[in-house]
């Protein structure tokens, strides 16, 4: 399937090598300084930069290289599987049982339903009893 390209439709482009950061402007190679809305820091480089222009507005978007940081857990984090047998299961082995409640309401709906058997079909629906 031919990518059709129009003038006016996905305009950007990204520039990689060197790019100088001023204070409110940086300077790209063969297009010079651009002033920007935010104030750069002068000691951040950028790996590259990318202009789009979105309803007829020219932005620039970094790409940066930084430093991980390796942060501490504060929260312990705890896997849990739900089951049928049991409610929930933890990672840890904890284990919490579900309501016992099926099975209570099981047993009164068979001793309901056992009388209900013997009316005939259109009495059940009304819910008298056939004499």
């Amino acid at each position: 399937m031919p990518k059709f390209k129009k003038k006016g439709r996905d305009d950007s482009f990204t520039l990689d090598g060197s790019i100088t950061v001023g204070f409110n402007q940086i300077k790209l190679p063969r297009i010079g300084w651009v002033k920007t809305y935010e104030i750069l820091q002068d000691f951040v480089i950028p790996k590259s930069v990318t202009v789009s222009k979105k309803a007829d507005r020219w932005f620039i978007s970094f790409k940066v290289e930084t430093a991980t940081i390796i942060t501490e857990k504060s929260v312990d984090v705890v896997g849990v599987d739900l089951g049928v047998k049991t409610l929930a299961t933890l990672s840890t082995g904890e284990v919490f049982d579900g309501a016992k409640h099926m099975q209570k309401f099981r047993i009164q709906t068979i001793t309901i339903a056992i009388p209900l058997a013997d009316i005939k079909p259109s009495f059940r629906l009304i819910g008298k009893k056939h004499s």
